[in-house]
């Protein structure tokens, strides 16, 4: 299993994204190597809960993070990949909280208001692409180093460093970049 914080290229949003929130990263993402030697990549995006191959995914996206469990527990790679399937597999992506996290993401561009810590808007069952993370929490909440009130409202580039921080993880972002 790989933790992927990618940015889709060429997309308007992904860039807005970037722009807004002052990051390299616009969305997150999870490989899992249990079913292929390829990956197979589950993540949300505007159009909702997505499974790709990675290499089809890799096609559209650069990784520009990416983590890696250092405990290699497969029971519990499992438990996590079910625990994404049942709860997001029929979802929608939550245009709601995406229209509130990009107003917050706008006051704090143009007047230095403080990203909160909610998204009031978000809808439970219908994350955004960092609310993918949220499903781990519960399992595996040393993964994360401080907890994540709403994982809705959290900038792709703070759950990485959160995330890293940890100490559960072997960054192996340049083995990515370089292919």
């Amino acid at each position: 299993m790989i933790l992927l914080w990618t940015t889709m290229q060429g997309s308007p949003v992904s860039s807005a994204i970037q722009w807004g929130l002052n990051g390299l990263s616009s969305h997150f993402a999870i490989a899992d190597y249990s079913y292929s030697d390829q990956g197979l990549v589950t993540h949300h995006n505007m159009l909702g809960f997505q499974i790709d191959w990675l290499p089809e995914f890799l096609k559209h996206s650069k990784v520009v993070y990416a983590l890696q469990p250092i405990e290699k527990d497969k029971a519990l790679f499992r438990k996590i990949r079910s625990a994404i399937g049942s709860e997001y597999a029929d979802d929608v992506y939550d245009m709601p909280a995406l229209a509130y996290f990009a107003g917050k993401v706008l006051q704090n561009k143009l007047l230095g208001s403080p990203i909160p810590r909610k998204n009031k808007w978000s809808r439970k069952h219908d994350p955004l692409c960092t609310g993918h993370a949220g499903v781990m929490f519960p399992i595996v909440p040393n993964w994360f180093s401080i907890p994540i009130e709403d994982f809705d409202i959290i900038p792709p580039d703070d759950l990485f460093h959160n995330m890293k921080a940890s100490g559960m993880f072997n960054d192996v972002t340049l083995k990515w970049r370089l292919g």
